[in-house]
């Protein structure tokens, strides 16, 4: 009788250990739930003032800074069977003249900021030259016509020479960009910048060239080499060293003055971009010239804005290991705050 008594006090025991040890389990949950549910929410306010900013864009009419070049090149020739497009010489003719004034750009903005730091002139060295094509269903392919007076064959050994010492830059038509894809990316596995065949204002596009000409950078001297958050957040610093060269200063000294507005009494970089307002954003179009652009330039720029100012907080407020916390901007931005702003752009549509 005893033992039974022990045994059942015993076991009374446990399950009242038990019992506790599972609400204090589930008071910490929930706890953790608040306080990640109260993060989301508060993002959500930086996520509603950058969906109210794109969607102003979208309402602007299209203007010569912010207008797609190339809708489609299926114009050019005769699809086979594989729906690739096989160019004549006519279609060809046809857009050489537009693409040559594109590459003009491209080479004319790198050389303008060739010399705006180390990593820029690292960049330079690397690459001899620059060779475009045209995205055409999953391949690309060359505008540049044969030279009178030049062998076809023996043009076409100097262009493949070329192609393998030179940086490619295929421009793509807007009927082959996806709803989700980039409109410039450097795709590593055919080592070339791809741009989408779309005017940005000039600053911006700087910005983003000389971002996606580290990524080519990196993939050369670290071929094989996973690129990190830190990398992506180290290029997105490069990318506003650019832009502000090319607004002379103003794009860093406005970023300054908003971290020192907001984030003194923060505590945290996403504390201090909560409090940002779509004003603000407003005058740093006015400083990249973008303040008329389109849907495509803002969606880009917002996100270079947050960015930004983020990194600005973390270089004046952020703990000493600056790399680890830009990668954790990098990926708060690209997780948690993609998704507060996907149910603010949502929630805004349906208005």
């Amino acid at each position: 009788m005893v033992d039974k008594v022990k045994s059942s006090s015993t076991k009374k025991t446990v399950l009242k250990w038990a019992l506790m040890s599972f609400g204090a389990l589930c008071a910490v949950a929930v706890s953790f739930l608040a306080i990640d549910f109260y993060g989301y929410s508060q993002d959500y306010h930086l996520a509603a003032t950058t969906s109210l900013y794109t969607r102003e864009h979208a309402q602007k009419e299209q203007t010569e800074n912010d207008g797609w070049w190339l809708n489609s090149i299926d114009s050019f020739g005769e699809k086979n069977a594989d729906g690739i497009v096989i160019p004549a010489q006519e279609g060809v003719i046809k857009i050489a003249e537009t693409i040559a004034q594109k590459k003009a750009k491209v080479v004319e903005t790198i050389n303008r900021y060739r010399g705006v730091n180390a990593l820029a002139e690292k960049i330079v060295a690397e690459f001899p030259g620059y060779r475009t094509t045209v995205f055409n269903h999953g391949i690309s392919f060359t505008t540049e016509l044969v030279p009178r007076g030049v062998d076809k064959e023996e043009n076409m050994n100097r262009i493949q020479e070329e192609m393998e010492q030179y940086l490619e830059v295929c421009f793509i038509s807007r009927d082959q960009i996806g709803d989700d894809d980039a409109w410039l990316f450097y795709r590593d596995d055919w080592r070339a910048l791809m741009i989408a065949a779309i005017d940005l204002p000039d600053k911006l596009f700087a910005g983003l060239l000389w971002h996606e000409m580290g990524h080519a950078y990196l993939d050369k001297v670290c071929r094989g080499q996973v690129t990190t958050a830190a990398d992506e957040m180290m290029l997105h610093r490069f990318e506003f060293t650019i832009m502000n060269a090319a607004t002379g200063g103003s794009f860093q000294h406005y970023v300054d003055s908003l971290v020192d507005r907001y984030g003194g009494n923060s505590g945290d970089y996403q504390s201090c971009l909560r409090k940002i307002k779509l004003n603000n954003f407003r005058a740093l179009d006015k400083i990249l010239g973008c303040a008329n652009s389109g849907l495509a330039a803002s969606n880009i720029a917002s996100a270079c804005y947050v960015l930004a100012i983020g990194a600005g907080y973390i270089d004046k407020f952020g703990p000493r290991d600056k790399a680890a916390e830009d990668a954790k901007l990098y990926r708060w931005m690209n997780k948690r705050f993609a998704k507060n702003l996907l149910r603010a752009s949502e929630a805004i549509a349906k208005r």
